[in-house]
């Protein structure tokens, strides 16, 4: 008798290694894939806020028509050059997941590209690429190459012209 029971303790044993066998790793992937899905969620939201950051910051320049055009132009070859100095004052990168993509383009009224000194709008575009995953993870296919591009366009602020008249 007591050897019939040692016999069903080691099948259910046996059994219970089995079902963790299959079970452990459908939930290790699980969990992987709501950590790669919260890094890139991370990371987009990290990236749209710097969008909005940089397009202010181009539209908020100050001085004459000209000066400010100037300042404007200056700063978006920055960022378009991908400066790094410059571009850590709107992101600090937590993850290297993606890497982005900056370009900044000037809009006239129509939405067509123009000049800095004839800009209506900035448009701050971004594109977020992944970089390789661990080969285990890249096979898998669970997150996108590329994420939808951010874009924000903001309205370029007008500077005031002062102008002196004869007697003041």
């Amino acid at each position: 008798m007591a050897n019939g029971v040692v016999r069903m303790i080691n099948k259910q044993n046996g059994q219970s290694t089995v079902e963790f066998a299959f079970v452990v790793p459908t939930l290790i992937f699980l969990f992987l894939s709501i950590l790669y899905i919260g890094i890139m969620f991370l990371d987009y939201i990290q990236f749209s806020n710097a969008a909005r950051d940089a397009a202010r910051d181009i539209s908020l320049q100050v001085g004459t028509l000209e000066s400010a055009a100037e300042q404007r132009k200056n700063m978006a070859a920055q960022i378009n050059a991908q400066n790094e100095t410059l571009l850590k004052r709107y992101a600090v990168q937590l993850t290297n997941l993606y890497s982005p993509t900056w370009d900044v383009v000037f809009l006239k009224g129509d939405g067509s590209t123009a000049e800095a000194k004839d800009a209506v709008d900035v448009q701050v575009n971004i594109t977020l690429t992944r970089d390789d995953l661990p080969s285990a993870l890249e096979a898998l296919h669970i997150l996108p190459r590329t994420l939808k591009t951010i874009s924000y366009k903001m309205n370029l602020e007008r500077t005031m012209v002062i102008t002196k008249t004869e007697g003041s």
